[in-house]
């Protein structure tokens, strides 16, 4: 059988070949409207990450709106954009900065010149897979690192009093 299309509709009427694509096409455009409707993630608020983050061995962050601070001799800042990701939700930080391992086991934050930002994953209580985290109620306190020994680093909300 010949798929070409103009013996497919050879002796249809214009009014029946518009019937026809209607019938194939409408459903699939309105799966796709329906999808990109419903399945699109619900925001996340700055305020759900704010606070003090500690990780072991690693320099404590203050996750301030809009601005994260490290707890070093410089007290450098960087920006965050808390938002969905494609599974869970993330921080969005620039510049790109990663950890980078010490010969004494601890960790220090770098910039990287490899890139403008990094993705940091936010985490559920419940689990150390992003996966997990499905909506913005679902933050356990908690997102991930990985340092560039390919270890994850898992930064934990703590008291503020612990916070520099």
């Amino acid at each position: 059988m010949n798929a070409n299309s103009a013996k497919f509709f050879d002796g249809m009427s214009t009014k029946d070949r518009f019937l026809g694509w209607s019938i194939i096409f409408v459903p699939i455009i309105a799966i796709v409207a329906l999808g990109a409707i419903f399945l699109r993630p619900p925001p996340i608020s700055a305020d759900t990450v704010l606070g003090c983050y500690t990780a072991f061995r690693a320099p404590s962050l203050d996750v301030k709106r809009g601005s994260i601070r490290i707890d070093e001799p410089q007290h450098r800042t960087f920006t965050y954009v808390a938002e969905p990701a494609k599974v869970g939700y993330r921080l969005t930080v620039a510049p790109a900065m990663s950890l980078r391992a010490m010969g004494s086991g601890r960790y220090v934050f770098v910039q990287d010149e490899r890139g403008i930002g990094y993705f940091w994953p936010l985490l559920a209580s419940q689990s150390d897979d992003p996966q997990y985290m499905r909506e913005p109620s679902d933050f356990g306190g908690r997102f991930q690192l990985i340092g560039d020994d390919s270890k994850p680093i898992i930064y934990t909300r703590a008291a503020k009093q612990s916070c520099f």
